[in-house]
Protein backbone atom coordinates (compact mmCIF):
# COMPACT_ATOMS: atom_id res chain seq x y z
CA UNK A 1 0.00 0.00 0.00
CA UNK A 2 2.97 2.08 0.88
CA UNK A 3 4.10 1.89 -3.15
CA UNK A 4 0.60 2.82 -4.53
CA UNK A 5 1.11 6.35 -3.90
CA UNK A 6 -2.89 6.54 -2.53
CA UNK A 7 -4.09 7.86 0.92
CA UNK A 8 -5.02 5.32 3.60
CA UNK A 9 -6.89 5.41 7.17
CA UNK A 10 -5.58 2.47 8.88
CA UNK A 11 -7.57 0.58 11.92
CA UNK A 12 -5.85 -1.42 14.28
CA UNK A 13 -6.88 -4.94 14.04
CA UNK A 14 -8.45 -7.30 16.48
CA UNK A 15 -6.55 -9.02 18.73
CA UNK A 16 -7.05 -11.98 16.94
CA UNK A 17 -4.35 -14.75 16.36
CA UNK A 18 -1.44 -13.20 14.15
CA UNK A 19 -2.46 -9.12 14.94
CA UNK A 20 0.89 -8.84 16.03
CA UNK A 21 2.41 -9.43 12.77
CA UNK A 22 0.15 -6.41 11.28
CA UNK A 23 0.80 -3.74 14.25
CA UNK A 24 4.54 -4.87 13.17
CA UNK A 25 3.83 -3.91 9.21
CA UNK A 26 1.67 -0.75 10.38
CA UNK A 27 5.27 0.59 11.89
CA UNK A 28 6.02 0.90 8.73
CA UNK A 29 3.03 3.83 8.82
CA UNK A 30 3.62 5.71 11.48
CA UNK A 31 5.77 8.82 9.99
CA UNK A 32 4.09 8.64 6.65
CA UNK A 33 1.66 11.57 5.70
CA UNK A 34 -0.80 9.23 3.40
CA UNK A 35 -1.60 7.18 6.46
CA UNK A 36 -3.51 8.32 9.53
CA UNK A 37 -3.97 5.44 12.11
CA UNK A 38 -6.52 4.76 14.57
CA UNK A 39 -6.77 2.62 17.25
CA UNK A 40 -10.54 1.67 16.79
CA UNK A 41 -13.43 3.47 15.38
CA UNK A 42 -17.11 3.46 16.79
CA UNK A 43 -19.21 1.45 14.34
CA UNK A 44 -21.27 4.13 13.04
CA UNK A 45 -18.25 6.37 12.37
CA UNK A 46 -16.56 3.14 10.74
CA UNK A 47 -19.65 3.04 8.59
CA UNK A 48 -19.80 6.61 7.45
CA UNK A 49 -15.59 6.63 6.83
CA UNK A 50 -16.56 3.67 4.72
CA UNK A 51 -19.64 4.99 2.94
CA UNK A 52 -17.64 7.67 1.60
CA UNK A 53 -14.27 5.97 0.87
CA UNK A 54 -12.62 5.01 -2.52
CA UNK A 55 -12.03 1.32 -1.22
CA UNK A 56 -11.34 -0.95 1.57
CA UNK A 57 -8.38 -3.40 1.35
CA UNK A 58 -7.34 -5.58 4.09
CA UNK A 59 -8.75 -8.96 5.66
CA UNK A 60 -11.54 -7.23 7.63
CA UNK A 61 -14.90 -8.95 7.24
CA UNK A 62 -16.45 -5.45 6.81
CA UNK A 63 -14.41 -5.64 2.96
CA UNK A 64 -16.85 -8.93 2.58
CA UNK A 65 -20.02 -7.81 4.59
CA UNK A 66 -20.52 -4.13 4.63
CA UNK A 67 -18.97 -2.35 1.52
CA UNK A 68 -20.91 -4.44 -1.33
CA UNK A 69 -23.95 -2.09 0.65
CA UNK A 70 -22.36 1.01 -0.39
CA UNK A 71 -20.75 -0.13 -3.81
CA UNK A 72 -17.44 0.37 -2.40
CA UNK A 73 -15.07 -2.05 -3.91
CA UNK A 74 -12.93 -4.18 -1.28
CA UNK A 75 -9.49 -6.00 -1.88
CA UNK A 76 -9.40 -9.07 0.70
CA UNK A 77 -6.03 -10.01 1.22
CA UNK A 78 -5.18 -13.94 2.46
CA UNK A 79 -7.51 -16.15 3.55
CA UNK A 80 -8.88 -15.10 6.65
CA UNK A 81 -12.26 -14.35 5.29
CA UNK A 82 -12.36 -17.15 3.16
CA UNK A 83 -15.50 -18.94 5.07
CA UNK A 84 -17.70 -16.19 4.30
CA UNK A 85 -16.49 -15.49 0.89
CA UNK A 86 -16.92 -18.86 0.03
CA UNK A 87 -20.56 -19.13 0.44
CA UNK A 88 -20.84 -15.55 -1.45
CA UNK A 89 -20.17 -14.35 -4.99
CA UNK A 90 -19.62 -10.79 -4.29
CA UNK A 91 -18.96 -8.69 -7.51
CA UNK A 92 -16.97 -5.38 -5.16
CA UNK A 93 -14.43 -7.84 -3.39
CA UNK A 94 -11.10 -8.84 -5.49
CA UNK A 95 -9.39 -11.48 -3.65
CA UNK A 96 -5.68 -11.59 -3.42
CA UNK A 97 -2.55 -13.28 -1.59
CA UNK A 98 -0.17 -11.58 0.38
CA UNK A 99 1.91 -10.69 -2.51
CA UNK A 100 2.81 -7.49 -3.36
CA UNK A 101 2.08 -7.45 -6.98
CA UNK A 102 -1.16 -8.62 -6.79
CA UNK A 103 -1.98 -6.12 -4.25
CA UNK A 104 -0.79 -3.12 -6.22
CA UNK A 105 -2.55 -4.41 -9.18
CA UNK A 106 -5.61 -4.42 -7.26
CA UNK A 107 -4.97 -0.99 -5.95
CA UNK A 108 -4.56 -0.20 -9.89
CA UNK A 109 -7.67 -2.03 -11.29
CA UNK A 110 -10.23 -0.75 -7.94
CA UNK A 111 -12.58 1.00 -10.70
CA UNK A 112 -13.40 -2.38 -11.95
CA UNK A 113 -15.07 -3.65 -8.99
CA UNK A 114 -17.10 -0.31 -7.88
CA UNK A 115 -20.69 -2.36 -8.03
CA UNK A 116 -23.17 -2.88 -5.18
CA UNK A 117 -23.68 -6.43 -3.77
CA UNK A 118 -26.68 -7.44 -1.80
CA UNK A 119 -25.25 -11.19 -0.57
CA UNK A 120 -25.87 -9.99 3.01
CA UNK A 121 -28.88 -8.10 2.57
CA UNK A 122 -30.81 -5.33 0.55
CA UNK A 123 -31.13 -3.10 3.34
CA UNK A 124 -35.21 -3.94 3.56
CA UNK A 125 -34.98 -5.88 7.32
CA UNK A 126 -36.76 -3.76 9.04
CA UNK A 127 -39.58 -3.02 6.47
CA UNK A 128 -39.81 -6.79 6.23
CA UNK A 129 -39.91 -7.14 10.34
CA UNK A 130 -42.57 -4.82 10.57
CA UNK A 131 -44.89 -6.31 7.32
CA UNK A 132 -44.61 -9.25 9.42
CA UNK A 133 -45.32 -8.42 13.10
CA UNK A 134 -48.63 -6.37 11.81
CA UNK A 135 -49.83 -9.68 10.57
CA UNK A 136 -52.65 -11.61 12.42
CA UNK A 137 -50.99 -14.85 12.00
CA UNK A 138 -47.41 -13.76 13.56
CA UNK A 139 -49.53 -13.19 16.92
CA UNK A 140 -51.98 -16.09 16.62
CA UNK A 141 -48.68 -18.38 17.10
CA UNK A 142 -49.22 -20.54 20.27
CA UNK A 143 -45.71 -20.56 21.64
CA UNK A 144 -45.83 -18.41 24.65
CA UNK A 145 -44.98 -19.86 27.71
CA UNK A 146 -47.41 -21.89 30.14
CA UNK A 147 -47.62 -21.52 33.69
CA UNK A 148 -48.70 -24.54 35.05
CA UNK A 149 -49.93 -24.44 39.08
CA UNK A 150 -49.06 -27.68 41.03
CA UNK A 151 -52.35 -28.40 43.10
Amino acid sequence: VIESGENYIAVFPNNDLGSEVIMNEYKRFWNNSRFKIFPSLRFEHFLTLLKHSDFIIGNSSAGIRESGVYGIPAIDIGSRQSSRYSRINAPNVQHVNEDKTEILYAVEHIGEYRKSSSSFGDGRSVERFMNIVKTPEFWDIKIQKKFVDIP
